[in-house]
């Protein structure tokens, strides 16, 4: 769901003929598999989430809670499984 949407934000911004700085949204964001690899990566310490997230502010904010959202979402859902692991185990 977030790769979908975060890569359908972008390369509609792309398409319409907006330019990033730098390229870099099209590093982090240029296809969805691309854009995965960017959220696993910023999900388990591969690269800074603030790093994939703050190119994408030219798109629009929207798109960078979005990226935010996923953090805090994949954060809590990890430390939910391992604390469940930790309680079965007790």
């Amino acid at each position: 769901g977030f790769g979908i949407l975060l890569t359908e934000g972008v390369t509609d911004f792309i398409s319409e003929g907006q330019e990033s700085e730098e390229g870099l949204l099209e590093d982090y964001y240029g296809d969805l598999f691309i854009t995965m690899y960017s959220l696993f990566l910023s999900m388990t310490g591969g690269i800074n989430w603030g790093e994939i997230a703050m190119p994408l502010l030219q798109v629009g904010n929207f798109y960078f809670v979005m990226v935010i959202a996923f953090i805090c979402f994949t954060t809590f859902s990890v430390l939910n499984i391992v604390t469940g692991v930790f309680v079965d185990g007790a």
